[in-house]
């Protein structure tokens, strides 16, 4: 999924223009897994480019990401999904086993010492969580902009005191859009 949501970022940035779209406005957004992958996706990408990895794409090109109710570390969230009924074994299984786990947690990905350099790549990211999300706990986005603040990279968090997992994209979204020129 990682490489697919990758090559839909190269597609919008190689042709937003010829679209009517300004190349300079991309913004990256995801909420609750779209969030985990977009991120996934993101940290990926700026982890080939201080590399010798060529890409159709740049970090540089995207203006901020916005991750809004997402899960950026799933080691911690193998216990959280199984009391909710996403039992240990059948997660491990779906994700391969607990090395992907490492692997697609961004968090996780970001204190590593070979994404040091990378995490300076990054747009701004802006984190959005509802404090009584019961499918995402918000100390998800606390610990994933903490890990990133620690690194260097500009990242915000706006926490909604209330707010469950979809609260936030169908009512905070909505009056954000309509008080504000986006």
């Amino acid at each position: 999924m990682v490489e697919d949501v990758s090559r839909g970022i190269s597609f919008v940035c190689n042709n937003i223009a010829s679209y009517g779209g300004d190349p300079e406005r991309i913004y990256l957004v995801g909420q609750s897994a779209g969030a985990h992958i977009a991120a996934c996706t993101l940290v990926n990408q700026a982890i080939k480019e201080c590399g010798e990895d060529t890409s159709t794409w740049s970090v540089a090109q995207l203006k901020a990401y916005f991750g809004i109710s997402g899960g950026y570390n799933l080691l911690n969230l193998v216990d959280h999904f199984h009391r909710r009924g996403l039992y240990r074994s059948v997660f491990l299984s779906i994700m391969e086993g607990e090395e992907s786990l490492k692997k697609f947690s961004p968090e996780v990905v970001v204190k590593e010492v070979a994404a040091r350099s990378a995490v300076s790549l990054l747009p701004h990211i802006i984190l959005f969580h509802g404090t009584t999300d019961c499918s995402m706990p918000s100390a998800e986005s606390e610990a994933f902009l903490d890990a990133l603040q620690q690194r260097g990279a500009r990242a915000n968090l706006f926490l909604y005191e209330g707010k469950t997992h979809t609260d936030l994209f169908l009512q905070v979204i909505i009056v954000i859009c309509d008080t504000s020129t986006v």
